[in-house]
């Protein structure tokens, strides 16, 4: 069967609605605030939703960031498909989306931003999964090379 492997990272959202963007040096009172799993996570939720086997993997670690994530994760039916990482938490995006629905990001990495060789020669990859890899991932220092060497040695 099918499945979705989501390469690119999941991170923590935090969605700040405002009447408008603040210029520099001004700042704006926020009229709604939320804290949730975005980046790779949304692909993988909407195909999941659709009836398509998904799993990530992608970089997940440990931290509040991570912990939260993983549990959405598994509420949603996702597999991880690589062991957590020790040592980083997730990275996290500050959203704001303005009154005309434009969207401004911030974003910092962390676990999800560090992904080995090693680490994708060990997915358990069947022959008709699909993978799903977004530029993002390889915007990373810790991601780059060994997704680009692995991506350009794949059939």
């Amino acid at each position: 069967m099918a499945r979705l492997v989501q390469l690119s990272g999941v991170i923590m959202d935090h969605v700040y609605r405002v009447q408008a963007v603040p210029a520099p040096g001004a700042e704006a009172v926020v009229r709604s605030a939320s804290l949730t799993p975005g980046g790779g996570f949304n692909a993988m939720v909407a195909a999941r939703r659709m009836g398509m086997a998904v799993g990530y993997g992608g970089t997940l670690g440990t931290g509040a960031f991570a912990d939260r994530i993983a549990l959405a994760l598994e509420a949603e039916g996702i597999t991880l498909l690589r062991p957590r990482h020790g040592s980083l938490d997730q990275g996290c995006c500050t959203v704001l989306i303005d009154d005309a629905g434009e969207r401004s990001f911030i974003a910092s990495e962390g676990a999800d931003g560090v992904v080995t060789e090693a680490d994708l020669a060990a997915l358990p990859l069947e022959p008709e999964d699909w993978l799903l890899l977004s530029g993002y991932a390889l915007l990373y220092a810790g991601s780059r090379e060994a997704l680009t060497r692995w991506l350009l040695a794949r059939p």
